[in-house]
């Protein structure tokens, strides 16, 4: 399927339009192209129409459409053209957005639309010369099984070992053993998929990254629908060839503390977790040790915080062996908390990734 670019402003009648015309002579068949606005008007600009044929570009045939869900959803990159009615700007409305800030031609000059015109074409250049670069590489299908397999190992890792504890020694290995576990799956799971998917495993860190604007809604479904048919799948793997002792590991939290205190660690816990992976993707990989730092935090989560909420941070791999055993009384706690600690995080962290992308834009 190949990539399309959206183009959004207001009224859709000349910048976007332009933009979109100018993709389309320009951007190649590696690209589609499309625009529209938040409140289209019934024709294009005719100034906008006119300076388009001085160079060559009829837009006749174009015609301003209305924004929609389906179609951000459906775009690998989103540019707002530039905010002149704030109360109906798309970048208010778009996730994750380019902002080019070009005056609207509305009203203004042949000379002045002329300038527009040709401010708009040099950021297109720019931007086709920029999507060359990185290249797009990896499609949903691709996404779904880095996921699939991801999640599948993590989950055999860090409920497999709970089991085989149980089983060969007794639990003498006890925690220290079920924090190694999934610290060696991440480091697998994060230098194998990484750059394919960003590694997420969990449903937890995928609405983080969505609240970030770096996943669609769309592309929300493709990893909830493989981190938890991943996560069962492992949780089978393990009944099969391991055993059924432990809960096939299901997480369980310590009752000798109070359920405020153990809802606050396992949201505490979850928070960490997606801070630590958020700050390695704002250091664009922390200079090749992001195994190691998201391996790690998840260890040490469980290490110093198991012992009082189980320590999840996963709703898949939390999910996986509670629903194969039986033992559901739980799962409330790991349905809920994880997704609250990596919110958190994630509103924390979503100005500092929209400043970035102004910053790289520029």
């Amino acid at each position: 399927m190949t990539p399309n670019i959206l183009f959004v402003c207001v009224e859709n009648a000349g910048r976007s339009q332009m933009a979109e015309a100018f993709f389309r002579k320009y951007g190649g068949k590696k690209f589609n192209a499309t625009s529209a606005g938040t409140t289209p008007s019934s024709e294009l600009n005719p100034m906008v129409v006119k300076v388009m044929k001085e160079i060559g570009i009829d837009v006749t045939l174009q015609s301003p459409k209305l924004l929609s869900d389906s179609m951000i959803d459906e775009s690998f990159r989103t540019v707002n053209m530039g905010c002149m009615d704030k109360e109906s700007c798309p970048a208010l409305f778009v996730n994750d957005v380019m902002d080019w800030n070009i005056s609207d031609p509305k009203d203004k000059t042949t000379d002045q639309v002329r300038i527009i015109r040709d401010q708009i074409k040099s950021e297109i250049i720019h931007l086709i010369n920029s999507l060359e670069e990185k290249k797009i590489k990896y499609s949903n299908l691709q996404i779904f099984i880095a996921e699939f397999v991801g999640t599948f190992i993590l989950v055999i890792f860090a409920t497999g070992s709970i089991v085989y504890d149980v089983q060969v020694f007794d639990g003498q290995l006890g925690i220290p053993f079920a924090a190694l576990a999934p610290f060696i799956a991440l480091l697998i799971g994060v230098y194998a998929f990484g750059k394919v998917s960003l590694a997420h495993f969990n449903p937890a860190v995928t609405i983080g990254y969505y609240i970030t604007g770096h996943i669609t809604k769309l592309q929300v479904v493709y990893y909830f629908t493989a981190e938890i048919i991943g996560a069962l799948l492992g949780s089978l793997f393990i009944l099969q060839f391991i055993g059924d002792d432990a809960n096939l590991g299901a997480n369980a939290p310590n009752y000798d503390f109070s359920i405020l205190l153990i809802f606050s660690v396992e949201v505490l816990a979850s928070a960490m977790l997606m801070g630590v992976i958020f700050y390695v993707m704002y250091t664009k990989g922390l200079r090749g040790f992001s195994g190691v730092a998201i391996g790690g935090i998840v260890g040490l989560d469980i290490l110093f915080l198991a012992f009082i909420s189980g320590a999840s941070m996963n709703p898949a791999r939390a999910l996986a062996p509670a629903l194969l055993s039986g033992s559901l009384g739980d799962l409330w706690l790991y349905l809920s908390a994880p997704f609250i600690g990596t919110m958190i995080a994630a509103f924390l962290f979503r100005g500092k990734f929209h400043a970035q992308r102004i910053a790289n834009n520029e």
